[in-house]
């Protein structure tokens, strides 16, 4: 890299979506200084959109971060939330003159520092790869459900290599790198796995608002708030809380020790971790290769008290080697809708196990993005009357995570009464609906595997397992889109909102039933010596009859 090429702060490349409908490209400055009339990122992929969200939120969390005379440190406060929520011009005010001051940070091609790259990063070959290496739709050239043409994967403009140089620090897959020289880690010109990019590890969420801006504000949460988010939450060194472009100037080796990964700082490191070392190779004005090697290493365990965009979940396993309690990243299942993880999305919802000690512990611990929206609930900010778009995005990775899998790219509108604290017997009444949902689904699930069961003598367990699967799969897709527009009537009389999925459930039931008793063979009606099809209808009877009598139970309110 010997000259300065494509600064991000003026040049447009990041993609997004006007609340007219325009699709366009913007710079940095734009993102920000037009971000009340920009509806949302909108990149090629879900996982660069969330990338880029979370480099936005990085820069505005740096806009707001200055010494005081006294040694102290100025930091994002409920004061600045607040300013910016009544006047946004403020924020945009703020993150603009920063931009401005850190323009030269800014460049995708730098001599001494390029934008989250390392300048002199090669091999020991000096060699490098196709920029295919960091599309995630055509990982090392693979083509796999791509729309891209040959020469897609071989050359990309500076706007979208820079897109995917965000990305790849955030998502990249796990497995062997390019060995840099000059990293200690290297062994027979090869970086050996570290694991995925930080924000592969996390099951991602985040809050949509009706702007670009008011986005930001819903999930930039003020140092001065943690204690008030009723989880556990902490900001370690603040001091030390710095994006890549603010420090010294990352090399080949891993920040810190060269046997000791580096401990994150505060919620700018973890929203821009650099998780590889990039090189990108320009030529003309496009870019056809990089040098992609290991960075600094993060694991999950307990990241909980530092990074505010992750669901969490207990981990046994995880607490016995360490000997406390522990929280991992509660993933994403690209086989079940965000809808059906509700109780561990909000405050409150999470049933209890037990912990070291016999202690009972949450199962879930919600994000910190979340639980401040319930702040902002309680407090008047955002209305009870106003739903809340929350989206989730994540990718499942392949074996070892050493490929990619599958896009999770889901959203669910809460009503703001499930957010507010002194609206438990909201929650408990969605918490009530899942679990009866759940036992509705699995008792016609069982009912699918019987009518296997009852058409021959000797049947496969596995073919059993693959119609109860199937059916459970069938009957959740019925349902979807059914809860979706339930839950946007909690704001309703409750009783009504009961009855109504009662019914639901009920219709569900007796289609599936009559579907499934006349697509049965006639040796099911004859049966087995342990079942028939009229064994079948009676265990599948019970089994809903006393899941939809606990919508005759009285509600018991779950606190926040």
């Amino acid at each position: 890299m010997t000259e300065k090429q494509f600064n991000l702060v003026v040049e447009p490349w990041i993609p997004v979506r006007y609340r007219d409908g325009r699709i366009e490209e913007v710079s940095l400055e734009e993102l920000f200084s037009q971000g009340k009339e920009i509806q949302e990122i909108c990149a090629e992929v879900a996982t660069i959109s969330a990338a880029l969200l979370r480099l936005s939120l990085a820069i505005a969390y740096s806009a707001y971060r200055s010494p005081l005379p006294d040694g102290d440190l100025e930091l994002f406060s409920r004061d600045d939330w607040e300013e910016a929520w009544e006047e946004p011009d403020a924020l945009v005010d703020r993150v603009t003159e920063y931009l401005e001051a850190h323009q030269e940070s800014f460049w995708l091609f730098h001599p001494q520092r390029p934008f989250m790259q390392v300048a002199d990063l090669r091999t020991a070959k000096d060699s490098h790869d196709s920029i295919a290496k960091l599309i995630a739709d055509v990982p090392d050239g693979h083509r796999f459900m791509t729309l891209r043409d040959r020469e897609g994967e071989s050359r990309v403009s500076f706007a979208e290599a820079a897109q995917w140089l965000v990305h790849v620090h955030a998502w990249d897959t796990s497995g062997i790198k390019s060995g840099a020289v000059g990293d200690p880690r290297v062994k027979g010109g090869k970086g050996y796995p570290i694991g995925t990019g930080w924000v592969g590890q996390l099951g991602f969420v985040f809050i949509e608002g009706k702007s670009f801006i008011e986005t930001l504000l819903r999930n930039l949460i003020p140092h001065d708030a943690y204690a008030e988010l009723g989880i556990p939450l902490e900001y370690p060194f603040p001091h030390k809380d710095l994006p890549p472009w603010e420090r010294e100037a990352d090399t080949e080796r891993q920040r810190g020790s060269d046997t000791v990964e580096p401990e994150p700082a505060g919620v700018i490191e973890l929203y821009t971790w650099q998780s590889r070392r990039v090189r990108l190779i320009p030529e003309g004005n496009e870019v056809t290769g990089v040098l992609l090697s290991q960075g600094d290493k993060i694991t999950p365990q307990n990241r909980n008290l530092i990074e505010p965009m992750s669901l969490w979940r207990y981990s046994d396993p995880q607490t016995k080697k360490l000997g406390y309690h522990t929280y991992m990243p509660k993933m994403h299942d690209p086989s079940r809708a965000l809808w059906r993880g509700l109780n561990a999305l909000l405050i409150g919802m999470s049933d209890t196990v037990k912990g070291k000690g016999g202690a009972d512990v949450p199962q879930y611990l919600p994000a910190a993005v979340l639980a401040w929206n319930s702040v902002l609930v309680f407090e008047g900010s955002v209305s009870l009357e106003e739903y809340t778009p929350v989206r989730a995005i994540g990718i499942e990775y392949g074996a070892q995570s050493a490929s990619y899998g599958h896009l999770y790219d889901d959203r669910v509108v809460l009503p703001g009464v499930l957010f507010a604290e002194d609206q438990g017997e909201h929650r408990a009444l969605v918490k009530k609906v899942l679990s009866v949902t759940d036992e509705v689904v699995t008792a016609l699930a069982h009912f699918a595997g019987n009518i296997v069961r009852a058409s021959a003598q000797h049947v496969d367990p596995e073919t059993v397992k693959t119609a109860e699967a199937r059916e459970r799969e069938l009957c959740y897709f019925m349902l979807d889109r059914s809860f979706r527009q339930w839950l946007l009537g909690l704001n309703e009389d409750l009783d009504e909102q009961r009855a109504r999925w009662r019914q639901e459930l009920e219709k569900t039931v007796r289609e599936r039933k009559t579907m499934l008793s006349d697509g049965a063979s006639q040796r099911a009606f004859i049966g087995t010596e342990t079942m028939s099809l009229g064994s079948a209808l009676f265990f599948l009877e019970r089994a809903t009859n006393t899941a939809l009598s606990a919508f005759s139970a009285k509600e018991e309110r779950v606190d926040g």
